[in-house]
């Protein structure tokens, strides 16, 4: 007597289910990273910069040199030229304002090294 075989039905895998704890940390994992992402790419390539020069100052500070005598009207206005040109090479993207305009705690430039 033969016994008869029932044919055997494919066994499937029960799915494997991910914690709800485990997904929470994926999402606020990847939103953080986006959101960091995020922000260094505006602040690196959108925003607006802005500077301040004490134009008044400085220009102050070449007379009380030129009164010493330790530049000339040449070398002054030589400097003035160079400061002009920085701010020109400036990217678009930098304002630069007078430092007697700011009236808050923005940083200035209070004293130059004449050479």
């Amino acid at each position: 007597m033969e016994i008869e075989k029932k044919p055997e039905t494919p066994v499937t895998p029960l799915p494997q289910y991910v914690s709800v704890k485990v997904l929470y940390q994926a999402v606020l994992a990847v939103s953080l990273a986006m959101s960091v992402f995020s922000l260094v790419i505006y602040d690196r390539f959108f925003t607006v910069k802005i500077a301040s020069f004490d134009l008044p100052g400085y220009v102050m500070q070449l007379r009380e040199a030129e009164a010493a005598n330790t530049i000339t009207q040449e070398q002054s206005d030589k400097l003035l030229k160079s400061v002009r040109d920085q701010i020109d090479s400036l990217p678009p993207k930098y304002v630069v304002i007078s430092g007697d305009a700011i009236l808050g705690n923005a940083p200035k430039v209070e004293r130059l090294n004449l050479r």
